[in-house]
């Protein structure tokens, strides 16, 4: 049984050869870990450590491809956009060329 084939039996609740394992850390129990099992990429240190679920973020980040939220200006070049009340403020400067709105953090 693969790991795909094992993450997909665990979430159907089938019975699979193993428990599903999955890995996370802070970057100093990664640097550790590389040095100490000799491994020089995130993928084979998974793999050398037998993790099933990869997680993706910050690796391949979706895409909001939906409409643009409402917004309303609050002067100086600051926007609120959001909805039910919830307002995330940003700049005008921070919207991309397709309208979508990024958070400024400064």
């Amino acid at each position: 049984m693969d790991s795909k084939e094992r993450a997909l039996a665990a979430i159907d609740f089938q019975q699979t050869d193993r428990v599903p394992m999955d890995f996370h850390a802070n970057p100093w129990v990664y640097e550790r870990l590389h040095r100490d099992l000799g491994t020089s990429s995130h993928r084979e240190l998974l793999l050398r450590l037998r993790s099933d679920i990869v997680d993706l973020r910050g690796v391949v980040d979706p895409v909001y491809h939906g409409p643009v939220p409402l917004s309303r200006d609050l002067g100086d070049g600051v926007a609120a956009a959001g909805e039910g009340g919830q307002h995330e403020q940003h700049r005008d400067s921070d919207r991309r060329s397709h309208g979508v709105s990024l958070l400024a953090l400064a």
